[in-house]
């Protein structure tokens, strides 16, 4: 449906609940991309499943073992790039007041 424009609004309302249920075992920032991807490409925003995805991003980030001597993260190319991505995903999406999402811009900018 995404490939060619077209959102079922139920559909995506029911995607975005079984996404949220399940968002806390989602363990790489991959994964937590390509949900936020997926309601990109069918722009559908749900604040409650992009708020859940923003706390657990910050939750995997705090648990990579990368650190520099001043004790912040440091992000691999592919870790920086699909957080950025995700920060984008919420931008397109018109999310601003989502708990989170400007200590995820700042990760992905800053490290």
């Amino acid at each position: 449906m995404a490939n060619h424009g077209a959102a079922d609004r139920p559909l995506c309302h029911r995607i975005a609940q079984k996404a949220r249920a399940n968002v806390n075992t989602l363990d790489t920032i991959f994964d937590l991309r390509l949900v936020v991807d997926t309601f990109v490409l069918v722009n559908y925003r749900d604040t409650d499943l992009l708020s859940a995805v923003a706390q657990r991003v910050s939750h995997v980030l705090g648990g990579d073992s990368g650190t520099d001597h001043e004790g912040k993260k440091i992000p691999t190319m592919f870790t920086a790039e699909d957080v950025a991505e995700i920060f984008r995903g919420f931008k397109h999406l018109e999310v601003e007041n989502i708990q989170l999402v400007e200590a995820v811009r700042d990760w992905s900018v800053n490290g």
